[in-house]
């Protein structure tokens, strides 16, 4: 192992890092006391004012950002050193939602319901399987359990209803399934 002394701090390293690390110190010292370039100050201005950039007046005729970026640029060109931008200024656009060429688009939302095909496989099954019989079932009854199955529906569930175990002639749980025949489906526009 090596070691170097440079100014106070004293460095062990190894042989074969010797040289670059006496290069790597030799490039310290030369660059010591040099800074980068200063921010030009205007005559009158304070040593430590934080006012150091100008910025643009807003006003109404500023319709885009790049606006805005191009008279900060401007103002502050000379003093920060910046790049020229270059910036295409965009036209004035309206809003895709207000532009009449482009489509509006229109939520859609499949609206099920039961159909008279679908109330008469619901008045079958419940004649077969449940235990009042088929004369028990009025129409607003049938519609009743057709709600059911429009319920089901709306939750994504297929369209079944279900006749509980002490309901039921055999005495355990029945459920049906009305078929895609007895189901309606229109389209309804939904607000977003």
């Amino acid at each position: 192992m090596i070691t170097i002394n440079h100014n106070r701090a004293t460095l062990i390293v190894k042989p074969e890092h010797a040289q670059s690390t006496h290069d790597l110190l030799a490039l310290i010292d030369k660059s010591k006391g040099k800074r980068g370039a200063k921010l030009a100050r205007d005559k009158g201005q304070e040593k430590h004012d934080s006012r150091k950039r100008a910025f643009p007046q807003f006003n109404p005729q500023m319709m885009l950002t790049s606006d805005y970026v191009t008279a900060y640029v401007a103002l502050n060109h000379a003093r920060l050193r910046l790049a020229p931008l270059k910036i295409e200024p965009t036209v004035n656009r309206t809003p895709p939602e207000l532009d009449p060429t482009v489509p509006e688009h229109i939520m859609q939302d499949a609206h099920k319901t039961i159909n008279t095909i679908g109330l008469a496989e619901i008045h079958a099954f419940l004649v077969a399987r449940h235990k009042l019989g088929g004369d028990h079932f009025t129409p607003a009854r049938l519609r009743a359990w057709a709600d059911d199955a429009e319920f089901q529906l709306a939750e994504g569930n297929p369209a079944t209803i279900e006749i509980r175990s002490w309901d039921a002639a055999s005495g355990h749980t029945e459920e049906f399934t009305v078929s895609d025949a007895g189901i309606d489906t229109t389209m309804i526009e939904v607000d977003a």
